[in-house]
């Protein structure tokens, strides 16, 4: 786990946005607070002993007349940091959803146990397994409709079909 995931974490469990030189020096972020708990305990406890230059983003109230030149300097390092641990959850999500994704198409395939037969080099599926396959999958109503309108009306080798589908989208998108 890289140092931002570790930091994205920390926010989660302890609330504090956290940011440090070094590598983290556990895989789990450990629980809660102790009662009297100091900085430094806290740190070696939760970051490890290697753990330097600690600093938390804290909210912090500015005179009227500060200029925000001075804000905007004070700000930069949180900026950095809230950006970094964002990104970190971001990727985390996209491959939370990418393998939810794989896990939903191979459980279908695993359901109609589709036959794939090798031909000339190319893996065929039957068009009525296709068409099994597509009505398990969550799919927009408009893209639904248009999937059922064309196996509807349909006869013929999957390969005809697919490029039969590219040309009706290519025309949905361009009209």
């Amino acid at each position: 786990m890289n140092k931002e995931q570790y930091c994205r974490r920390i926010m989660d469990v302890y609330g504090v946005i956290v940011d440090f030189d070094g590598v983290p020096g556990r895989k789990n972020v450990p629980g809660p607070i102790g009662e009297n708990e100091t900085l430094k305990a806290w740190s070696e406890r939760v970051l490890g002993s290697d753990a330097t230059a600690i600093t938390f983003n804290l909210q912090h109230t500015y005179a009227p007349q500060t200029r925000m030149s001075t804000i905007k300097n004070d700000s930069r390092a949180a900026v950095q940091q809230t950006k970094k641990v964002v990104k970190s959850a971001v990727v985390a999500k996209q491959k939370k959803a990418q393998k939810q994704h794989d896990d939903e198409i191979k459980a279908i395939f695993e359901k109609y146990k589709i036959a794939q037969r090798h031909n000339n080099d190319i893996m065929r599926v039957d068009t009525e397994e296709v068409y099994g396959l597509i009505q398990d999958i969550t799919l927009k109503p408009t893209t639904l409709e248009l999937m059922n309108s064309l196996f509807k009306n349909y006869e013929g080798e999957p390969v005809k079909l697919i490029l039969q589908l590219i040309s009706t989208l290519d025309h949905r998108i361009t009209h």
